[in-house]
Parts: C-alpha cells; sequence; structure tokens
C-alpha cells in the first residue's frame, strides 16, 4: 500500500516502532524511487528520523516547526517521511488550512510488543489532516476494519494488559475521528 501511495504521486508519513524496521522501509522505498546515484545533487525525495539522527539540526527544526518545514520539503520533492518512536509524541504534523502540503496518508508499522493502544494512537495521529491512517499489525489478526477491535487487539498484546475503562474512551475517539 505504501509504495502504491507513491506511484500514485502521494506523501506518505510511516512511524515505525523500531530503528532497525524504519531504515529497511526507507532503504526499500529509496531504491524504487529515489537511488542515491540517479539523484544528481538534489534534495533526497524521502527522510528518516530516528534516534541516530534526531539530533541533527535539520531534524530538530523539523520537529520544531513541522507546519514550515514539511512544506518547504514538499515544494523541492519530499515524498515520504519515516520516523520511530522518538517522534511519537508531543509534534503536531499538519493543519487543515495547509491542504496543498499535507501527508495524505499516515501509517503505523509497529510490532505491537509492550504498546497501548493510546501510544499507537498517539503515533498515527502526529499527521492531524492525512486522508487516510493505516494500522498494520503482523500476523495472526488477519486484516481489522472494526477499530473496537483493533484497540482491543492491541491492548491485549502487552505483557500486563491494563484495565479496559481508557480504551473504551479511545475507542469512542477514534469512531468520532472516521
Amino acid at each position: 500500500q505504501i509504495e502504491e501511495d507513491i506511484y500514485e504521486g502521494k506523501k506518505v508519513y510511516v512511524n515505525c516502532d523500531t530503528k532497525a524496521k524504519a531504515k529497511a522501509l526507507h532503504l526499500h522505498l529509496e531504491t524504487i524511487f529515489d537511488p542515491p546515484s540517479q539523484r544528481g545533487g538534489r534534495m533526497a525525495k524521502g527522510l528518516i528520523i530516528d534516534g541516530d539522527n534526531s539530533g541533527l539540526k535539520k531534524h530538530k527544526a523539523l520537529a520544531e516547526n513541522p507546519n514550515e518545514v514539511i512544506p518547504d520539503l514538499m515544494r523541492r520533492g519530499l515524498k515520504w517521511l519515516i520516523t520511530t518512536p522518538t517522534f511519537e509524541t508531543g509534534i503536531s504534523i499538519g493543519k487543515p488550512e495547509i491542504e496543498e502540503f499535507k501527508f495524505n496518508s499516515a501509517y503505523l508499522l509497529w510490532t505491537w510488543n509492550n504498546y497501548t493502544a493510546n501510544t499507537a494512537r498517539q503515533a498515527i495521529c502526529r499527521v492531524r489532516n492525512a486522508d487516510n491512517y493505516y494500522v498494520f499489525i503482523p500476523g495472526g489478526f488477519d486484516n481489522p476494519l472494526d477499530i473496537t477491535k483493533l484497540l482491543d487487539f492491541i491492548e491485549n498484546q502487552r505483557n500486563n494488559p491494563r484495565q479496559i475503562d481508557r480504551t473504551e474512551y479511545l475507542k469512542r475517539y477514534v469512531n468520532q475521528q472516521k
């Protein structure tokens, strides 16, 4: 789905739960859409921000002023932004009034480990105005279409699931956002 979106000219935001996953995806997309050997000095079409590079000046600027920096990057050819939990909370990307410079799709690629439904929502909802939001869960759950089942599944993947009362609130919130 990510490749298809990029082929269609859509801008894509992806949050991965590990640096390894983020780097592998970035390398894969780069190989298909933007081989470094063919750039000829122009800016890369993709950007990855993880624990190894989040301290770089350009990445700090993006985190501090995403709604100024991202439109500029998109004008110069940015097609995808991949982040890890270093970008999970405390940043808000996109406003309804900047429709032209937005991520069309937001993806969450996690294995869940010890994350909560709220953590997942926080990570994918960094992008406030995407057209579509996708959550990919590794094997064993098929393709959930019901957000209630999805949030229950995420919560129950934790080593020590917490009380579901907060999850009920999140279910209502996510359903309202559909």
